[in-house]
């Protein structure tokens, strides 16, 4: 049974600001087929509950070993390198004679074989696997990584911010006038059907969209989304948003994606720009929209 906590959203956004926003962001999706609106508190049970799974659990990357030598020795060298990196899984053993690259996509080759087509997912090691040739696999397993990273990311992440719906120094006194004018931006760049105005308030008022840090994520549903777009607004002033809180800027999600792990990727993102508070530092100093566009493509460049 979960312990009563009154408020339990204002610590946990405190201590896992990142985590509860994404949930936050996430939860409407959720909300959508269960047809009922969950509490601030109910996401902060919910991100507490993916925290911690995240941190008892690491995520495991497949890999293909490549060898020229007889199978049983291949076997034991593949398994000394499972042995020393806990998160690499090796699925499949393949000969060089018939090792066939273009059926690697997503998946690591290491390969005591120098190869004739070089590739990213590529990592060439000696034959006996020193653990020189381990802390190699680590070091470029992790290279990988953050480029596939990258790759998946940018264009997911370019769909959604548009120098367009970026505005700073907005003058707001009220949440609802803020959801308004987000509502006609949007609007006018394509990305709604209708002015969500009421809609979006609405929801506001049954849950409050803050994460902390003077931040909001409101969202708006899919039926009324044209096509995908997030609005920044920074306003002048702070606005309150909620009894205990204000707003100073706030993320507006417009999302019309119809593949689930392009909104993970999108909501990846969201979680280490919400995570670094330098970031969001420089977002409320930027003097132009056009230096916020570049701050959030910043880390593609």
């Amino acid at each position: 049974m979960l312990v009563e906590w009154d408020d339990l959203h204002k610590d946990v956004q405190q201590q896992i600001q990142s985590s509860y926003a994404v949930c936050l962001t996430y939860s409407f999706h959720l909300e959508e087929k269960l047809g009922f609106v969950l509490t601030q508190d109910e996401i902060a049970w919910l991100a507490l509950l993916i925290h911690q799974a995240s941190m008892e659990t690491g995520s495991e990357k497949q890999g293909i070993f490549v060898m020229a030598t007889d199978p049983y020795s291949a076997k034991y060298e593949a398994m000394k390198i499972e042995n020393e990196i806990s998160n690499l899984e090796i699925i499949k053993i393949v000969h060089i004679h018939d090792f066939k690259p273009e059926l690697t996509k997503g998946k690591l080759v290491i390969s005591t074989v120098p190869l004739k087509e070089k590739r990213n997912n590529v990592i060439e090691i000696t034959k006996h696997v020193t653990q020189l040739d381990i802390n190699k696999i680590i070091s470029q397993m992790d290279e990988y990584a953050q480029e596939m990273k990258n790759e998946q990311v940018i264009e997911t992440v370019k769909k959604a911010f548009q120098k367009e719906l970026i505005v700073i120094d907005a003058l707001a006194t009220t949440k609802k006038e803020t959801i308004a004018q987000v509502s006609k931006l949007l609007l006018e760049q394509g990305c709604l059907s209708e002015d969500v105005t009421e809609k979006v308030f609405e929801l506001e008022e049954r849950r409050p969209t803050t994460i902390g840090s003077q931040i909001a994520m409101a969202h708006v549903y899919k039926d009324s989304v044209k096509k995908s777009g997030i609005a920044v607004m920074r306003m002048k002033y702070p606005v309150k948003w909620s009894r205990s809180s204000k707003v100073k800027l706030v993320f507006f999600l417009a999302i019309n994606m119809e593949e689930s792990n392009e909104i993970l990727k999108l909501f990846k993102y969201l979680y280490a720009l919400i995570d670094n508070k330098e970031d969001i530092q420089k977002i409320l100093e930027a003097n132009s929209p056009g230096e916020i566009y570049e701050l959030l493509m910043e880390e593609f460049h």
